[in-house]
């Protein structure tokens, strides 16, 4: 759901073509369908069976191409076909702007060793975003409800800015301060 929301949001904003790289095929992307769909309708082309494999630029540290490896579905791996490199030659993608879209986990085990609490590898935090006897220390996002979409992981943010502020004394607006354009259907 990240990729399809950074999709959308990308394309919302004015940028002339967008293009979702992924390594498996389009009905195995765990994105919602409706996401999927959604960010379709809007203009987003999905280009799977591709794995970026490099960045290229254009020698003044601009992004110039994303290199990328085609693929072949191969056995299925925890319920869906795992991908493999194909024998057809890497691939040249131009862009001007990439971004990264991936919902991961995170690396848990060190925050568990220092004491804090972890659920299922992610971090156990209130709703407030406070994590329990560690005064002073906020979580949210994907570390605390796992991967997920921008909107949630904006909300926690949100919801944790405003904590952070209300702990060290101040009771500020918060606010996102920007216009967000109309979808254009």
């Amino acid at each position: 759901n990240v990729a399809m929301d950074v999709s959308r949001t990308a394309i919302r904003l004015g940028a002339k073509s967008v293009k979702c790289i992924y390594r498996r095929r389009k009905n195995d992307m765990t994105a919602l369908p409706d996401e999927i769909e959604g960010a379709i309708a809007e203009g987003c082309e999905i280009v799977s069976l591709m794995v970026p494999t490099k960045i290229e630029d254009d020698g003044n540290g601009n992004i110039a191409a994303l290199i990328v490896k085609p693929q072949i579905i191969g056995k299925y791996d925890r319920g869906r076909p795992k991908p493999y490199n194909s024998d057809k030659p890497f691939e040249r993608i131009e862009c001007d702007i990439l971004i990264v879209a991936i919902g991961q986990e995170i690396e848990s085990k060190h925050f568990a060793d220092f004491g804090i609490p972890v659920k299922w590898n992610m971090l156990t935090a209130k709703s407030t975003g406070e994590i329990s006897d560690f005064d002073g220390l906020f979580a949210g996002g994907d570390c605390v409800f796992g991967p997920s979409t921008v909107i949630k992981a904006i909300k926690a943010g949100k919801v944790a800015a405003g904590n952070i502020d209300n702990y060290l004394g101040y009771n500020h607006e918060i606010s996102a301060d920007i216009h967000i354009p109309d979808a254009p259907y």
